[in-house]
């Protein structure tokens, strides 16, 4: 199937496709969509001018057969309004661990929609990313404390834990009811730390979840601290070590 070129499809900012036997589709005539649903599950991959729809700020598959996603879209895997999310399990149908060439991934709430009624921690639970993934980015995020799968960077996949072992950039923006950060010692190709507007965090240091401290990893070439208002001092992971800022 392909979208006429007519004024309806280049002004479309939503599409829901549902498609019963095998067609081929394509988005080159859909410059300003912004929320596209497929389903089908004669869908099994997508056409690479996918790629091409510089406005799309939400795509659901979960509906569908595809396990591999073009090159061109790795760079658009932004997920945001997630506080539109209403379960963990609806968030888990999208099956992201599975996906491929799925190397940069931006997972965003709205800052304006922040409050009690928001279920941050289950969602991101649900979101568990491919093991391959290189840029992580979690931004408004409301919860506690984070999903254990982002506290220890592993991932649950057929049944049992596998370390993200090739992050290389971490942007923690706008959590402000953090006290510590996720491990990050055991990443070995770390290089990139980016931390904004975390309102609670008083000592930077890493947390196994036992309660241990842990160092930042050694690997880091560059850490950017941006408005961290009540950040004191700097844990090394050498014994009784601590570095005041």
């Amino acid at each position: 199937m392909f979208v006429e070129r007519n004024t309806l499809a280049r002004t479309l900012h939503t599409l829901f496709i549902k498609v019963e036997a095998e067609k081929k589709l394509s988005f080159q005539r859909l410059k300003c969509i912004r929320i596209l649903k497929l389903k089908g599950d004669s869908i099994e991959k997508l056409d690479d001018s996918i790629g091409g729809l510089v406005h799309l700020r939400y795509l659901n598959l979960s509906s569908t057969e595809i396990r591999v996603l073009p090159e061109s879209i790795v760079e658009a895997s932004l997920f945001s309004h997630l506080e539109n999310v209403c379960s963990k399990e609806e968030a888990s149908k999208a099956d992201l661990s599975s996906k491929k060439n799925l190397y940069n991934i931006h997972f965003k709430w709205s800052e304006d929609e922040q409050g009690a009624n928001r279920i941050d921690k289950d969602v991101l639970e649900g979101l568990q990313p491919p093991r391959d993934v290189k840029t992580l980015t979690i931004k408004n995020f409301s919860g506690d404390n984070f999903p254990n799968w982002v506290i220890k960077m592993v991932i649950h996949v057929e049944g049992k834990w596998t370390l993200l072992d090739k992050l290389m950039d971490i942007i923690l923006s706008d959590y402000r009811s953090c006290l510590s950060l996720p491990t990050l010692e055991h990443l070995p190709h770390l290089r990139h730390l980016w931390l904004q507007n975390m309102d609670r965090l008083t000592c930077l240091s890493t947390f196994d979840g036992t309660g241990l401290t842990k160092p930042l990893p050694p690997s880091l070439t560059s850490l950017l601290l941006y408005r961290m208002r009540r950040l004191e001092k700097w844990i090394d992971g050498a014994p009784n070590s601590s570095k005041m800022i």
